[in-house]
């Protein structure tokens, strides 16, 4: 890739991690005789918040300065302009919302204590219970009306953001968006108790996801357009309930105070800071106790120099996504299984990983995050040249008659040029001809997603955050050429109702067999070949307490319990 100060092959790396880039437990019980099916899921002025905690100086906990290479990113929990339904983790620092992710991810509670979904009169109607006690950093209780006015601001028809998404489930979303209702009918409050019940239109575990926005304060926003939300919101001018406050944002960096009415208690650490810094000044700051914290890219964590070895630890964390290589299986030289499993035998994804990613890189077994309470590891083909040779010659094919396939992949990825340089070199020794086809990010998506022609693809894909979204990817339905992402043309109707039935609210326990059957049946039809993940890496000072050990994809959500010495 490159030394700290190289920058562009520094991006490079950045591309490929962001490339590679239901329900907190589920557990079943029914009334005999009730008819209805329980599910329990463990689950002010426009000027800048005030800082709750008193100066910074006072604190025991010390100010943490937090280092992002080259330049800080996008701030948005309004969602106005993301393209994924989740928080940022310096937006987590300050915003929350009633559900979260766990380690692995599944949903558990944030400012919801419980959450449970019913099965009443054909319809499924979640509830939530809010924390007693919350309060928003200025010191105003969080509502159940909170809860209402943000997924009504969510579910408004001006508001394009991401976090509508699954909103249309709600009943009466129809008529409230289009005016005939000034509520969302589907949403009933209960005050004294904090209670909140949604009804949904139908049964799909997807609306969970959206209880994962970060809940907002009606005491500052009432009144405000969509428009002026959004301003306040990119400002960080929006009062929040996580451990730490936003109190001033500028492009030298931004400032963040303990928030003393975090509801898992007051944050040890006095304030954040997160700063950009430039990569070949990464360590002169880490060394000098200028930043305690600081994602790296993988080349550096493999070539870190001694002496700051000694003043920090290296942190890995998991990968947010995985690179595949995908098959057209309605390309007439693709469509036999066999031909595909040969191919995918020539690729050794460990020793691409060795040559081209100093080892850092993990082998992916599954389309599921490791982590994930659904994974589960299947035998996709093993390296074998000799037997792929074999298979290829059975079929026909020769040095005089080579397979000839089309492979299109996305350039401006110093990365992506070594993966695609690596599987051609991986299938020289076969009678095969590939013609390579390099396109811009943007005419890739359009071309590879517009159904053009193309016999395979190399493709760098997020893990769900639910497996149901795997839907997108493998489900008959996604065509490519009509809004679909369905690359591989594949179809399978057991897959599909696979899908269909996992996306229904169901315990985690059958939601896990059936993703397991699903799991099994890709690496049996072989739609791809799943080759490498690349984990995140991080430099933590030794003088920071609280990090070091298990670092979830969430790496600050214990930062409340960090200290500096």
């Amino acid at each position: 890739m490159r030394q700290v100060h190289l920058s562009g092959r520094y991006l490079a790396i950045i591309l490929l991690i962001s490339l590679l880039a239901s329900g907190c437990t589920n557990g079943q019980t029914s009334s005999p005789g009730s008819g209805q099916t329980s599910t329990t899921i463990h689950t002010s002025s426009e000027s800048m918040p005030g800082t709750p905690g008193g100066t910074t100086a006072s604190r025991i906990g010390g100010n943490l300065a937090i280092a992002v290479l080259e330049q800080l990113p996008a701030f948005d929990p309004f969602g106005s302009s993301k393209q994924e339904p989740q928080l940022h983790p310096f937006e987590a620092l300050t915003y929350q919302g009633l559900l979260t992710l766990a380690d692995d991810q599944t949903l558990k509670p944030a400012l919801a204590s419980a959450c449970q979904v019913e099965q009443a009169s054909g319809k499924h109607i979640v509830q939530l219970t809010l924390r007693q006690g919350l309060q928003w950093s200025d010191g105003q209780p969080v509502t159940v009306e909170d809860v209402q006015y943000s997924l009504e601001l969510y579910a408004r028809p001006d508001y394009y953001g991401v976090w509508r998404e699954q909103l249309h489930l709600i009943t009466g979303a129809s008529a409230y968006r289009s005016g005939q209702a000034e509520h969302l009918a589907g949403i009933a409050l209960d005050p004294a108790k904090g209670v909140v019940r949604i009804s949904l239109e139908r049964d799909d575990i997807a609306f969970l996801q959206a209880l994962r926005a970060p809940l907002l304060p009606k005491h500052q926003l009432t009144g405000k357009s969509v428009g002026e939300i959004d301003v306040l919101s990119q400002a960080g001018r929006i009062v929040g309930t996580g451990p730490f406050q936003i109190r001033q944002k500028e492009a030298k960096g931004w400032q963040y105070a303990a928030n003393e009415r975090y509801y898992a208690g007051m944050p040890k650490l006095a304030a954040v800071r997160v700063v950009p810094v430039a990569p070949a000044d990464l360590y002169a700051k880490m060394s000098s106790g200028e930043v305690q914290w600081a994602w790296v890219t993988p080349e550096m964590a493999s070539q870190l120099p001694t002496e700051l070895s000694e003043q920090t630890e290296l942190l890995k964390g998991p990968a947010s996504g995985y690179q595949f290589l995908g098959f057209n299986v309605k390309s007439p030289a693709l469509q036999d299984v066999a031909v595909r499993r040969a191919l995918a035998q020539a690729i050794d994804p460990g020793m691409i990983s060795k040559q081209q990613l100093y080892g850092l890189a993990e082998t992916v077994d599954s389309p599921l995050a490791p982590q994930s309470f659904a994974h589960a590891a299947e035998a996709y083909p093993v390296y074998d040249v000799e037997q792929a040779k074999q298979v290829l010659a059975q079929k026909g094919y020769s040095e005089q008659k080579p397979l000839t396939l089309t492979l299109v992949y996305p350039t401006a990825s110093e990365v992506r040029e070594r993966l695609v340089k690596s599987l051609v070199a991986a299938w020289a020794s076969l009678p095969v001809k590939i013609e390579q086809k390099g396109l811009a990010p943007e005419e890739y998506a359009a071309y590879v997603f517009g159904g053009k022609p193309l016999d395979l693809y190399l493709y760098g894909w997020k893990y769900p955050d639910d497996p149901a979204q795997l839907i997108k990817l493998w489900h008959s339905r996604e065509k490519v050429g009509e809004r679909g992402l369905n690359a591989s043309r594949y179809e399978s109707p057991h897959v599909d109702q696979l899908l269909q039935r996992a996306q229904q609210f169901l315990s985690a326990d059958e939601r896990k067999k059936l993703f397991a059957e699903l799991q099994k049946q890709l690496s049996s039809d072989l739609p791809m070949d799943p080759l490498l993940q690349l984990p995140q890496y991080y430099l933590a000072s030794k003088r920071l307490h609280g990090p070091a050990g298990h670092v979830s994809a969430q790496p600050f959500e214990q930062i409340h319990t960090w200290s500096l010495e």
